[in-house]
């Protein structure tokens, strides 16, 4: 919402509890595997960063499909096969070329 001027805090509150809410759903899932908590607020962040974009506004449809799918990659549920097993390693190239890239953590 950073293009709307001027900011209506009550609007930016009730989407920011909106995103909260969506992921409270996936907890459970992350204590059953033993998880660390701290991956949903990692995946969070990353979205933030990586997807989400002013045109947005309001609308939580794309956090709550994406965050699912960054769980699922990060916390498994599903057994792949042998050709789904293929796109992940095409992820750890993604990843590889995105960790060397990466900018320095901010202090």
């Amino acid at each position: 919402m950073a293009d709307i001027r001027p900011t209506d805090a009550a609007k930016i509150t009730r989407l920011a509890e909106a995103f909260y809410k969506h992921s409270l759903h996936h907890v459970g899932r992350l204590k059953d595997q033993g998880r660390d908590l701290g991956i949903l607020e990692r995946a969070v962040a990353y979205l933030a960063h990586t997807h989400a974009q002013p045109a947005m506004h309001d609308c939580t449809e794309w956090f709550i499909f994406m965050l699912r799918a960054l769980l699922e990659l990060s916390c498994p549920e599903t057994v792949q096969n042998s050709e789904t097993v293929r796109f992940l390693a095409d992820l750890e190239d993604g990843m590889r070329a995105a960790r060397e890239t990466a900018a320095p953590a901010a202090p």
